[in-house]
């Protein structure tokens, strides 16, 4: 039975830091990356031992051309590189990226940590290409003061069946795919606007989060 990596069923955690890596030189460094991020899992039980109540975890992630790197015969059926979308005023790049480094636990400074110890091990094979630190804020609001997240599935049960490769893809059953994004808010435009605009623009109510 195929098992997901501990990162992708639990609940989001308090505090999150994302790392997103370039890999230097992938026909000669590719493989020697991937390697030693098999050796997450025990780091990870290693700098969570310090304070096993935060439940430290820790997912890795490939990007789509760097797959072809380390495994060029064979790959998820769903993996693919993003296609920038553009409309008026509004674009939505596509970024890249070879590595994924999603850390989360109660704790920020054990992210940090296990972080660093990564980006220790990989050394001059890769490059930060982007490094994000996430926090619950308030009652799961993001900065636009909506809850966050209200229709993702909740329970153990629902997450699995929505997040997790299935027999569709036998090789690669228990796995998964990440899609990432940045918004920029302007936030000192969005408080000008009514909340009942606001609603119609998020398409839920403000206060409770109802559709």
């Amino acid at each position: 039975m195929p098992y997901p990596q501990a990162g992708i069923i639990p609940a989001p955690s308090p505090n999150a830091l994302f790392l997103i890596l370039r890999v230097l030189d992938p026909p000669t460094n590719g493989r020697a990356v991937a390697k030693a991020l098999t050796g997450v899992p025990a780091l990870v039980e290693k700098v969570g031992a310090i304070d096993p109540r935060a439940k430290l975890l820790c997912t890795v992630g490939f990007g789509s051309s760097f797959w072809d790197t380390i495994s060029p015969k064979k790959r998820p059926s769903g993996l693919h590189p993003f296609k920038a979308i553009e409309g008026g005023s509004l674009r939505a790049p596509s970024t890249g990226g070879d590595v994924l480094l999603h850390v989360l636990s109660k704790r920020h400074d054990l992210n940090f940590e296990l972080a660093m110890r990564l980006r220790a091990q990989l050394g001059d094979m890769v490059e930060v290409m982007d490094e994000v630190h996430g926090f619950q804020y308030l009652d799961s609001r993001d900065l636009t003061g909506f809850i966050d997240g209200t229709e993702n599935p909740s329970g153990a049960k629902d997450r699995t069946q929505v997040a997790l490769i299935g027999e569709e893809d036998e090789a690669f059953a228990g796995g998964s795919y990440v899609f990432t994004q940045r918004y920029v808010h302007n936030l000192k435009k969005w408080a000008t606007v009514p909340t009942a605009e606001q609603e119609k623009a998020i398409g839920r109510k403000k206060k409770d989060s109802t559709e």
